[in-house]
């Protein structure tokens, strides 16, 4: 599968507080993008497919799986994600995540 998944803490100087709306000023321009908020409840397990790209992490913390790799993220984490089939267990609290998808080989930049 590559390298190991590997977490980062959000640069709060370099970007100001953790929100969706600073998160959405990095990527520009925006039909670049897909920027995608993920709500989920205290206890979720949920799981899917989908293209590599980049979580935030708002509030709470969360466990995704990648097969036998996994990683946990907490509040203020960012971490790259590999393309493939995936699971999140939602560790405390709820959790609310942002993700980001590069849309450029889709719109042919």
């Amino acid at each position: 599968m590559g390298s190991p998944l590997a977490k980062t803490k959000w640069d709060s100087d370099a970007h100001g507080p953790l929100c969706e709306s600073a998160i959405r000023a990095l990527f520009q321009p925006p039909e670049n993008y897909r920027i995608s908020v993920q709500v989920l409840a205290p206890g979720a397990k949920t799981g899917g497919a989908g293209r590599a790209g980049l979580c935030y992490v708002l509030s709470g913390s969360v466990a995704y799986r990648f097969g036998p790799e996994a990683i946990s993220l907490a509040a203020g984490d960012l971490a790259s994600l590999p393309e493939g089939t995936y699971s999140i267990e939602v560790l405390e609290n709820g959790a609310t995540l942002v993700r980001v998808w590069d849309l450029g080989d889709i719109v042919g930049r």
